[in-house]
């Protein structure tokens, strides 16, 4: 080989590695500003319009004070605060479908053939699954919504050190306190306290999944405690489906031929 076609492939290498290296410690593009405190809810509710059904497996950690399960579950979330849980078997196998409207819940154990109904709430689905949270706050938390209190005005949103913060009161006079990320609106915790003071509810969001892009990012990890039962629910996510087109006879479940039926309202 020449040496005029060594210098020039020598030159040619030379270039590629020096390319290489700068594209290697080339600055990461500027994070976008934060955005001016009157816009922290708008935009919060702009990124909720963004993923507004979802469908995704569930590794399912329950914590409650006298031990802890674990299990699988596929989870359908709808709109208006609708919700299908599947719960599975060691093989695969449905032990467990629990449904909810946003109104009315129902469920049935494969094992024991037994049909349980009642109002969507948080003590009708911990009979069942033994998770105390009411199946709209639970169906929000997978969206990564605030607001899972119905307020009475729009939330104001203040700064509070590095994050955003929504504070917003329903009816009832609970209070909910929402932090989120000020440059992308993205929750990272909320806190729901009651009349008295109490926090009743706290859920941190660890990790999101941005498969589709920031805007589209859904929760991958999250933790729900409740300090006054003293209870935890971790939920990681797989298999993460947005926006799925989910029949609203998804979250409908009939009683099943020969299973026994269990009021769960008239037993309270």
């Amino acid at each position: 080989m020449s040496s005029a076609r060594l210098r020039q492939i020598l030159g040619t290498t030379a270039l590629s590695l020096s390319l290489a290296a700068c594209a290697r410690v080339a600055p990461a593009p500027p994070a976008p500003p934060p955005l001016p405190t009157g816009d922290i809810a708008r935009a919060a509710q702009a990124r909720g319009a963004e993923v507004r059904t979802l469908r995704a497996l569930y590794e399912v950690e329950v914590t409650l004070a006298d031990g802890a399960q674990g299990f699988d579950a596929v989870a359908a979330v709808g709109e208006g605060g609708a919700l299908r849980l599947e719960v599975l078997g060691p093989f695969g196998g449905t032990r467990v479908v629990a449904v909810a409207d946003g109104r009315a819940f129902a469920a049935y154990e494969t094992t024991e053939k037994t049909y349980f109904r009642g109002a969507a709430t948080a003590a009708n689905l911990a009979r069942v699954l033994r998770v105390p949270v009411d199946p709209a706050t639970l169906s929000r938390a997978l969206l990564g919504r605030a607001l899972v209190i119905v307020p009475l005005v729009p939330p104001v949103a203040s700064r509070d050190g590095p994050f955003a913060r929504l504070l917003a009161a329903d009816a009832l006079g609970r209070l909910e306190h929402a932090w989120l990320d000020p440059r992308t609106a993205r929750l990272l915790r909320l806190e729901v306290t009651d009349p008295d003071g109490a926090l009743t509810l706290a859920a941190s969001f660890e990790r999101w999944s941005e498969d589709e892009g920031p805007s589209r990012a859904v929760p991958e990890r999250l933790r729900l405690e409740f300090p006054s039962v003293g209870a935890r629910i971790v939920l990681e996510a797989d298999e993460l489906e947005r926006n799925p087109s989910l029949d609203s006879d998804l979250f409908r479940l009939r009683r099943p031929a020969g299973a026994r039926v269990v009021d769960l309202d008239a037993e309270t």
